[in-house]
């Protein structure tokens, strides 16, 4: 996996944890591109929108069944 653009290393990081929540092999590779981002620490969700975002994209493009919110939190 990589991932480029602000907030990099986190998204990296949230896209991790999914793949062990869901017991993805580990060789599955994506390509993170994260084109705006609030600043990190104002007070805007910054860190909780990135994790959503990228789980639920995830599970889009591997074609798993979309998830909660709630659902989707509990995996990152």
């Amino acid at each position: 996996m990589t991932s480029h653009g602000p907030l990099a290393e986190r998204a990296i990081h949230f896209a991790r944890l999914a793949a062990r929540a869901w017991n993805l092999d580990g060789a599955i590779g994506c390509r993170i591109e994260v084109l705006a981002a609030p600043p990190e620490h104002a007070g805007f969700g910054s860190g909780t929108q990135l994790a959503l975002a990228v789980a639920a994209g995830m599970r889009a493009i591997l074609g798993m069944p979309p998830m909660s919110a709630t659902e989707l939190a509990r995996a990152v």
